[in-house]
């Protein structure tokens, strides 16, 4: 059974219950729509995955995840539960348990659960992109450091909010501090 058949023979009579309606059907791919919510279920082969995605329309589709999922449907989960899941069955399994018991309140397209799940995908998003520059700052001002471009160093030092970082560093940013005065 294709991974759409099986999607088909298991969530469709959640979907009609919400009248949600097919308007895009691709291979591993489907996409529904009511008047409150678009949700696409797909699954990728290559990464043996399956995804959610929920929003107001297409534009604002949301990456409903196992984390989201959780923090925002707790009460009928269990520890197991997983998206994606390896297995198309296991997916769509999932998924069905899921639409069964709170997340029918995702298939309403509640705008003060939408909108709770944007924001908080939204801080998630800033963090790891911060994450990320702090990371990449402090990658710089080892390599600054390496190569005795103090003045690198000490402007990578400042951007850096990793307090360990900065205590276990001190020393070598005193130091830098010193060998730039020396230049002036």
């Amino acid at each position: 059974m294709t991974f759409n058949e099986l999607v088909h023979s298991k969530l469709d009579f959640i979907f009609r219950n919400y009248n949600l309606n097919v308007v895009d059907e691709l291979t591993n791919y489907i996409r529904l729509k009511s008047k409150n919510i678009e949700i696409v279920v797909s699954y990728d082969e290559r990464e043996h995955g399956g995804y959610l995605y929920a929003g107001k329309d297409e534009a604002s589709l949301m990456n409903i995840s196992s984390d989201i999922i959780k923090r925002f449907f707790v009460p009928f989960l269990d520890e197991n539960f997983k998206i994606p899941e390896k297995t198309q069955e296991d997916f769509v399994n999932n998924i069905f348990s899921f639409f069964s018991n709170t997340g029918g309140l995702l298939l309403q397209g509640n705008d003060n659960l939408l909108q709770k799940i944007e924001s908080s995908i939204r801080i998630e998003n800033t963090k790891y992109t911060n994450d990320l520059i702090q990371e990449q700052n402090l990658i710089t001002a080892n390599n600054a450091w390496d190569k005795k471009d103090y003045s690198l160093f000490i402007e990578c030092f400042h951007k850096i909010k990793n307090k360990k970082f900065l205590s276990t560093n001190q020393l070598k940013y005193n130091y830098a501090l010193k060998r730039i005065n020396k230049k002036d």
